[in-house]
């Protein structure tokens, strides 16, 4: 009977370190495939979105993408470790982040807080905003409804999510060398716009 529990315990353990084994391989594209359509494909998401090019200083980079995109400025940088970047048009005197949670925004002015959604607060585990928008913030449906979707669609390809001085950055895991699938690119930056909406509201 032990020898049994013991056997599927085992079993258990190495299915669950193969998942994690196949899952790590799939973003390090260790035979640069994904890297390779991504940079043969960009130029034609800049053309579809109305962004510009930015050509690489060298054949084995990417190029970047920038301009205005919904009225929202946009940056694109696969060779600065896989970053999109949306500037709200104004600043809004919040931050969030899937970081460790730093002091350093109390020094600002603003104070710590927790939304009444237990979603939102596993995955802005940094949270500091001024006290006049902590009420709203705190109940907002629509910040908890965007953090379901976009851990939905996107929590297992990115490293890294927040917004701090007016700057929405996100980080992908893709690539040994950092890259962006470029079919990534058009749905996550309108993703991002609908949260800098959301958060412009504050």
């Amino acid at each position: 009977m032990n020898f049994s529990i013991t056997a599927i315990i085992i079993s258990l353990v190495i299915i669950f370190s193969l998942v994690v084994t196949v899952n790590a391989f799939k973003y390090t594209d260790p035979f640069g495939v994904g890297k390779k359509k991504a940079r043969e494909i960009l130029p034609e998401v800049a053309k579809k979105m109305g962004l510009e090019y930015l050509q690489p200083n060298d054949s084995d980079e990417f190029g970047g993408l920038t301009g205005k995109y919904k009225g929202f400025q946009v940056d694109v940088s696969p060779n600065d470790t896989s970053v999109i970047d949306v500037e709200l048009n104004k600043i809004v005197k919040i931050h969030l982040s899937d970081d460790k949670p730093s002091r350093s925004h109390l020094n600002e002015g603003m104070d710590t807080f927790d939304f009444n959604n237990k979603s939102a607060n596993a995955f802005f585990t940094t949270r500091f905003s001024n006290s006049g928008s902590i009420e709203r913030l705190k109940n907002s449906q629509e910040i908890a409804r965007f953090v379901d979707a976009f851990n939905g669609s996107w929590g297992s390809e990115i490293s890294r999510f927040d917004y701090s001085n007016g700057i929405l950055h996100v980080r992908f895991k893709y690539g040994s060398d950092s890259y962006i699938p470029a079919n990534d690119i058009e749905p996550m930056i309108n993703n991002l716009i609908t949260f800098a909406e959301i958060l412009e509201a504050f």
